[in-house]
Formats: structure tokens, sequence, C-alpha cells
């Protein structure tokens, strides 16, 4: 493609964050609800036990992993 791809943020920062599974499903519908309210895309994928998000720009760089995720299994504070 001729992209410099990179893992660290582009100027515009972050284009996509990936939660962890471990949110409870009130914490996931908050979150739906910001991202909504900021004019972000909020999908959630993974089994349902173990449901993760994914909050994004409305068109992210599908072709370069410009995404901050955290690992699938990590307990989040609320303070996080």
């Amino acid at each position: 493609h001729g992209l410099r791809r990179e893992r660290a943020p582009s100027e515009k920062g972050y284009e996509r964050l990936v939660l962890p599974g471990t949110l409870l499903a009130e914490q996931r519908a908050v979150l739906r609800s910001l991202a909504q309210a900021a004019g972000l895309r909020c999908e959630a994928f993974g089994p349902r036990s173990a449901r993760r998000l994914e909050l994004s720009t409305r068109e992210p760089c599908a072709c370069c992993p410009n995404v901050l995720t955290f690992p699938e299994d990590l307990p989040l504070p609320t303070s996080q």
C-alpha cells in the first residue's frame, strides 16, 4: 500500500480503543451512550460472557493497527 504503519498514535491520536471483556453490562451501556453522543462508533464483539467494546472514529483507518487495546481479561476499575 505504500503507507507507513505504526502502533503509536497518529497525529490525530488513537483512532480506535478496544476495551476488555471484564466490563459490566451497565458499564458497556453507559460507554455506548457516551460514544453515540460524542459521534463515535461503538461495536461489541466476543462471547456473551466476555463481551468487548471497540470505540472508534466514524471511519477509522482500516489498514493500520492504530488502536489502543487492553488485554481481554484485564479488570478495569472505574477510576481508569
